[in-house]
């Protein structure tokens, strides 16, 4: 858990990962970027852009997911973090690789 808060309610879930699975964690600043109409960007366009950008490094999709909210809110006033990582079910194979298997992009 990132922040906890005295007024919200809490639980917890269990998620068993297969090899080939991602994970993406991100702040409340993604989705209520809001844009000059204000409408946010909100869930729905970071499940397309996360649909659309399947088959790119965590890096470049987190690069591309705060780029897309930079263009959908000219004024930011909460903070952008991304984290996208890879499930590797075996790290011991990946040694060596050429993807790197986990990208953070925090910006403000």
């Amino acid at each position: 858990m990132l922040a906890v808060f005295s007024f919200a309610s809490y639980s917890t879930r269990v998620y068993k990962l297969q090899a080939g699975d991602g994970l993406v964690l991100y702040t409340d600043g993604i989705l209520k970027a809001s844009n000059a109409a204000g409408d946010f960007f909100g869930q729905g366009a970071l499940c397309d852009l996360l649909t659309q950008t399947r088959q790119l490094s965590p890096a470049m999709t987190a690069d591309a997911i705060v780029s897309s909210v930079r263009r959908w809110s000219e004024r930011q006033d909460d903070d952008l973090t991304v984290l996208i990582s890879d499930y590797v079910p075996q790290m011991d194979k990946c040694i060596g690789s050429a993807r790197t298997p986990m990208s953070v992009t925090a910006q403000q």
